[in-house]
């Protein structure tokens, strides 16, 4: 079971930056993360006591991460 970027697309408000959205196809785990220069500056595999957030859907994943990055 390998770890696949199922999404990557340019972060709306933050020029170089990306948002990924990746995870376990065989399992249906996916977590989201933002990259700005070569560093990852949040993912939610980290968070929540590091269990992640377990997204079932990848959609619902990238949802939330343009949701809490547009956020003033």
């Amino acid at each position: 079971m390998a770890t696949t970027v199922i999404y990557r697309i340019a972060h709306p408000y933050t020029t170089g930056a990306q948002i990924e959205v990746y995870g376990e196809t065989d399992m249906g785990w996916y977590e989201w993360r933002v990259i700005e220069s070569g560093a990852v500056r949040r993912d939610t595999g980290r968070e929540n006591s590091g269990q992640g957030m377990g997204y079932g859907i990848p959609e619902i994943a990238l949802r939330d991460a343009l949701i809490e990055e547009t956020r003033d």
